[in-house]
């Protein structure tokens, strides 16, 4: 039985997406490590076909994330995920860094509240590393059917995407990792965000239709 504690608190729609990106940007960094060279595509090395055709996959999960951002009525303000923009937001995400920073140099997990601004400041981040590493991947792809391949445009694109699926794995081991300590910790992270049962609070439904209030 799901208690209050571990309900999802995010929507399901959030919920699907999240799953979408984060599986098929899983897929392409794992499908990056045994691949070859995008010039063997010539060759027709079917694991680089993959890996494009995952590529727009998760191109398209994150650019649902993006318009799911643009048009649901609640859930977490865009303020939060990018505060860097205002000097409240900016000394929000300073100001619990160091807290969170002091409380692991004291040997203790930080205590962080679904009020801070941290840690959708760091979900805010991911979205727009993986966002920049599937644009630049599914622009080289356009290129190279168009016949630019071997462009110097092409040529940065796919270094970008490279350089933009480094910092993935970066991102994607210290997510990983906080979260399988949080749920050690007994913080239901896992149930809350890759739950997909519905739930009368699910945030991201947008309903055109109101209530008929009594007169």
């Amino acid at each position: 039985m799901t208690t209050a504690s571990d309900a999802p608190k995010h929507g399901l729609v959030t919920r699907l997406i999240h799953a979408a990106l984060a599986i098929s940007v899983v897929l392409q960094l794992l499908s990056s490590l045994v691949m070859t060279t995008p010039r063997a595509e010539r060759a027709g090395d079917r694991l680089f076909f993959v890996h494009e055709y995952i590529g727009i996959a998760a191109f398209a999960a994150a650019l649902g994330f993006w318009l799911l951002l643009a048009f649901r009525r609640q859930g977490t303000p865009m303020s939060k995920l990018y505060p860097w923009f205002t000097k409240a937001g900016r000394d929000a995400v300073i100001g619990e860094s160091i807290r969170a920073f002091n409380e692991l140099r004291a040997r203790r997990i930080p205590d962080i509240g679904d009020d801070d601004v941290l840690p959708s400041a760091i979900h805010g981040l991911g979205l727009a590393l993986v966002s920049a590493m599937a644009t630049f991947g599914v622009l080289w792809y356009g290129a190279a059917l168009a016949g630019y391949g071997d462009t110097l445009i092409a040529w940065a694109l796919i270094n970008l995407h490279a350089m933009f699926g480094n910092l993935a794995w970066a991102y994607l081991i210290g997510h990983v990792g906080m979260a399988a300590l949080h749920q050690f910790l007994g913080h239901p992270i896992l149930q809350q965000m890759w739950s997909f049962s519905t739930s009368k609070t699910d945030a991201d439904i947008v309903s055109c239709v109101e209530a008929e209030q009594p007169e």
